[in-house]
């Protein structure tokens, strides 16, 4: 009630009387009639329309109508300077508001009309939470006008252009609805549309539950032969042209009308008048047959409207300019406006094609007065937007820039093509778009046409950019990789190896083809330190010729191999090497090769890999009488504790080298009954383990020779299976007067079925030694015990430096 009140006392401008105006100008151009031209346009033979329109608006049962007629009938010539008028006389009982669509919002428009036509402050114009806005749009417009209101709604197909999808129209459709189902709406909505998308009415009429009457349309038709001349000598009348009645209705005959239908459009009869009246000869600003034959005659009107208009830009760039814009303000598709669009909206759209500057210089010059291609268009504050000054004008448009959309049609045409190429091979990538064929249809963007297929052509170009994106994102990662990679190779330490290992093993000859097969040896031996022990190996059979170089390669390789802790890769590599040592021609050579494959699996940390390691040995020595290789394996199986694999090898050992082998065995034999036998630090007996809270308390008996702090027992450790460090006890003091002792670990965590190794170091001065020469250990677990073993050689000798450390060792003799 408030707001009502407030609306109702608001100081309200009084529409000029009619009588009182003097004569508007009669010659409009392509720009339609306004209501100040309301007393002019009443003498331009649409009396008996308006008249029409006026009375069933005003009748009682009237709500929905619709103003219907081709492009460039004066629709909203109709609406703007004749009917209009008509409802803001203070006498008239309805309100008339007008409101223009464009690619505006549909209730933007409206509450924007509303606000500027009925003095309404913007921020009065609110919504409320339990009704539709257009609902409370139309209640604020009645209590401001204080009289029930009629809507006309023009250029209404611009809904349809701009809300393409159902889902987009649903929002004012929601809000046509709701107006409808009004028993006695207070407001009467009048649309007007062109005919050729007239057929879109009827989704609203579905929605609205109802059918056009015959009075509920209004035929806005064109001008027959002899209204076109009355219209012709009122303006000739207005604008003082000298006017020659029965050659104007010959021309108009014969020139103006249609060859279908006879008739003749308003807006050629405009554009007739606007020519003539612009012509600078006074014989030639007439309406007689003179000043036509000097003219050259209407064939081609609107194109030499155009034409005329367009050949004042002083270059060809002008012009072009000029010509894009048209275009960008078109719908090519549609063959409609494509809407209002603002300057910085169309310098976006042309982005590519013009610069700012060329837009906003063809805009200041198309909207001139004596030029009028375009019209401005207030939008929301005071933003200026910009559309095409009729649709007549797009046919001539296009054929104008014939030259300009050359590129366009070739671009449509690779567009149609593709796509039906594309969905014709199932979406196969093969027909994506190339860069160059990208590139040649982003420029010419503003003058596509998209046609039903729009969704598929969008999905076209999306995945083909996606895929040149893809292949330059590809190739910038690969320049940049090679950047990397070649600041890596000359800059980094590791890249500058890698030089010289393909200097030295360069396919297309390298120095190895030239040196001997010693030096060819340590090149290969480098190569397998270096981690590329496949390719050691190669090299080896590439440059090295002489047996007994191979053979020396093969020791050599093993004291690398022996290191690795992949136990599986040991084993393949070994296998691989037996192969190759196989392949040796000299008998002696291979034996020395085999001799350090059988040594090397001797050194392995797994009893059950070095036993089948050995046997393949075996095997394969037996098979190449390879009897040197016999003493090597028997000793390595009684390190393993197999003392039948052990005799079985010595079956074809050389007697000098039998005897070596037995007195071996029986040596190792005797230290496995007595370990106190061993030279080095041992543990005589097996460990003992004590269980409490759920840890372990080992107990050992340690036997070594001493020699004071020079040489003693000074730890032993309990390893887990994988060797890990469990526990160190360890000592500072030389146990001389007590071999052996007794020393006792700390309590551990450890499971009665672990398997555990317990070994002692020796403390030596000699650093070439690691302590551990004895390699005698107890293996085995808590449940079922311990049982004495001979390790591999280097095995986990690196533990001598973990921490554990004991302190410097204190002489007893000096205290």
């Amino acid at each position: 009630m408030a707001l009502g009140f407030a609306l109702k006392t608001l100081p309200r401008t009084q529409p000029p009387n009619l009588e009182d105006l003097a004569e508007r100008k009669a010659i409009k151009g392509l720009r339609p009639f306004s209501q100040d031209d309301a007393e002019i346009f009443a003498r331009l033979q649409r009396e008996r329309l308006l008249q029409t329109c006026v009375e069933v608006i005003t009748s009682s049962d009237f709500r929905f109508g619709i103003l219907v007629g081709e492009s460039g009938c004066g629709k909203t010539s109709v609406l703007q300077a004749g009917i209009l008028p008509q409802f803001l006389r203070p006498e008239c009982e309805f309100c008339g508001v007008y409101v223009r669509f464009s690619d505006q919002e549909p209730l933007a428009a409206i509450r924007q009309a509303l606000a500027e036509q009925l003095e309404i402050p913007m921020e009065w114009l609110t919504t409320k939470p339990d009704a539709h806005p257009f609902l409370v749009l139309l209640t604020q417009a009645v209590a401001a006008a204080d009289k029930p209101v009629v809507l006309f709604l023009d250029q209404f197909e611009q809904w349809y252009v701009h809300a393409k999808q159902p889902e987009d129209r649903q929002p004012f459709l929601q809000g046509l609805m709701a107006w409808y189902k009004q028993p006695t709406p207070p407001v009467k909505i009048l649309v007007s549309i062109r005919s050729d998308l007239f057929f879109h009415i009827v989704e609203i009429q579905k929605a609205l539950h109802f059918d056009l009457g015959p009075q509920d349309v209004f035929q806005l038709a064109k001008f027959t032969p002899a209204e076109a001349t009355q219209v012709l000598a009122v303006i000739a009348q207005t604008e003082n042209l000298w006017f020659e009645e029965s050659f104007v209705m010959e021309l108009a005959e014969q020139e103006l009308a249609g060859r279908e239908d006879g008739l003749i459009s308003p807006v050629d009869v405009q554009i007739l008048a606007w020519m003539i009246e612009r012509q600078n000869a006074s014989e030639l600003r007439a309406f007689n047959r003179q000043a036509f034959q000097k003219f050259g005659g209407v064939e081609g009107l609107l194109m030499r409207f155009l034409d005329k208009a367009l050949m004042a830009r002083v270059s060809e760039g002008q012009r072009q300019a000029a010509l894009k814009v048209l275009l960008a303000l078109t719908d090519l598709e549609r063959q409609v406006r494509a809407g209002v669009l603002t300057v910085s909206e169309l310098q976006q759209k042309l982005t590519g094609s013009l610069s700012s500057q060329e837009v906003r210089e063809a805009v200041r010059w198309l909207e001139r007065g004596d030029v009028r291609l375009i019209t401005p268009i207030n939008r929301q504050q005071q933003e200026v937007g910009y559309e095409l000054a009729h649709e007549r004008l797009i046919p001539s448009l296009l054929k104008q820039a014939g030259r300009e959309l050359s590129a366009a049609d070739q671009a449509n045409q690779l567009l149609d093509r593709r796509v039906n190429e594309w969905l014709g091979n199932k979406r196969s990538g093969h027909y994506l778009f190339g860069p160059r064929e990208l590139w040649s249809i982003k420029q010419q963007k503003p003058y596509l046409t998209w046609g039903p297929k729009r969704p598929q052509k969008e999905k076209l170009l999306a995945l083909s950019w996606r895929r040149v994106q893809g292949f330059t994102g590809a190739l910038m990662a690969v320049c940049l990789g090679i950047s990397v990679f070649l600041g890596w190779l000359w800059y980094i330490p590791a890249g500058q190896m890698q030089q010289v290992r393909w200097a030295l093993v360069n396919p297309m000859g390298g120095p190895l083809d030239r040196v001997s097969d010693e030096d060819a040896v340590s090149a290969a031996i480098a190569f397998a330190k270096d981690g590329k022990k496949q390719k050691a190996m190669d090299m080896v059979t590439q440059y090295v010729d002489l047996p007994g170089s191979q053979a020396q390669f093969f020791s050599q390789f093993t004291s690398v191999l022996i290191h690795e802790t992949d136990h599986q890769s040991i084993k393949k590599d070994l296998n691989l090497m037996q192969v190759r040592a196989e392949k040796i021609d000299d008998p002696y050579s291979k034996s020395i090769a085999l001799i350090a494959i059988a040594a090397a699996y001797g050194q392995i940390n797994d009893p059950k890999l070095a036993q089948e390691g050995l046997k393949k040995i075996l095997k394969a020595a037996e098979a190449a009488n390879a009897e040197r290789v016999m003493e090597a394996i028997s000793v390595k199986y009684a390190y393993l504790n197999d003392w039948g694999q052990s005799l079985k090898a010595l079956r074809y050992c050389p007697e000098s080298w039998k005897v070596k082998a037995q007195i071996k065995l029986l040596t190792l034999w005797a230290e496995q009954k007595k370990p106190r036998l061993i030279n080095g630090a041992v543990i005589v007996e097996q460990p003992e383990a004590s269980e409490e809270r759920g840890k372990y308390t080992f107990k050992a008996n340690l036997y070594g020779p001493t020699e004071g702090c020079n040489q003693y027992v000074d730890w032993w450790e309990i390893l887990s299976e994988d060797q890990e460090l469990l526990d160190r006890p360890h000592f500072d003091i030389s146990h001389d007067d007590q071999q052996p002792f007794s020393s006792t670990s700390k309590p551990i965590q450890a499971s009665d079925n672990q398997t555990l190794l317990i070994r002692a170091h020796l403390h030596l001065e000699d650093k070439d030694k690691s302590g551990y020469e004895a390699r005698q250990a107890w293996k085995g677990t808590i449940k079922d015990g311990f049982e004495m073993i001979r390790l591999p050689e280097k095995y986990a000798t690196d533990l001598a430096k973990a921490d554990p450390q004991p302190k410097p060792c204190q002489d007893k003799s000096l205290t």
